[in-house]
């Protein structure tokens, strides 16, 4: 009984840790692009090299990018004007 148990919290502890190496990992991914650079080497930083890949992503990510904002549309009264 007691192998049983232990095997069972083994196998919850290895889908824990890979479910959150996922979470992060999309995490990375928007992040990486938010700040201009290629998703796919974000993830694969941070994802294939779990947990240190992500502790790189932190230590060395690019400022954040700041876009500007979308034309706003005209209102009705200078179109008319």
């Amino acid at each position: 009984m007691q192998e049983v148990l232990s095997g069972i919290s083994i196998f919850f502890l290895l889908v824990a840790v890979v479910l959150l190496g996922v979470l992060l990992s999309l995490w990375a991914i928007n992040d990486g692009r938010r700040r201009g650079k290629s998703p796919l080497l974000v993830w694969l930083a941070v994802f294939l090299c779990f947990p240190f890949g992500l502790l790189a992503w932190l230590l060395f990510r690019p400022p954040q990018v700041i876009r500007s904002l979308p034309p706003q549309p005209r209102s009705v009264r200078s179109i008319t004007s």
